[in-house]
């Protein structure tokens, strides 16, 4: 039996060095919670939290050593880093002739892949699933609506797609 095709995860034809903003969302392998906790009291509908709430998300150490790397991508604007999982905005802005040549600037994958060695070499282990998840962010009012996701991702922690059930939130 043949294997399953793996869809492409970038978008077909497109120039990752394009000036704009791209919307990054990276899984921890097996989406286990490796960089951190949300404390119980902040997690669930009964806790009836505002969004815009300040709710903290618990680095472990690991998480510490995601959170200085991810602060170092060029062009991040916006980021969290979850229990299980990070997002980011990262923003290539548009060339004002004192820089390289576009040609030579670095693609997402590049800026994400060279992420993720710097992690696994200190962390001493590959720590994020194999790909990433991208989102061309095609509009100002799209970009403050995604920075503002990520602002308030932690107080949603309960109802976002990577949570499971059951997992230790101290």
């Amino acid at each position: 039996m043949p294997l399953p095709q793996r869809k492409a995860p970038r978008l077909k034809g497109y120039d990752y060095t394009s000036p704009g903003a791209y919307f990054i969302t990276i899984c921890a392998k097996n989406r286990e919670c490796l960089f951190g906790s949300i404390p119980p009291s902040f997690v669930g509908v009964d806790a009836r939290i505002d969004p815009r709430a300040d709710v903290p998300v618990c680095l472990t150490p690991l998480g510490q050593i995601v959170q200085n790397h991810l602060q170092s991508i060029p062009g991040v604007t916006a980021y969290v880093v979850m229990p299980n999982h990070l997002h980011c905005l990262i923003v290539i802005p548009w060339a004002d002739g004192s820089g390289p040549m576009q040609a030579s600037a670095p693609t997402v994958s590049q800026r994400i892949r060279a992420f993720k060695g710097r992690v696994a070499h200190e962390a001493g282990a590959a720590v994020f699933q194999r790909s990433f998840y991208d989102h061309i962010v095609r509009s100002e009012a799209e970009y403050r609506e995604i920075y503002d996701y990520i602002l308030t991702n932690p107080a949603r922690w309960a109802m976002d797609k990577f949570y499971t059930e059951g997992e230790n939130h101290t």
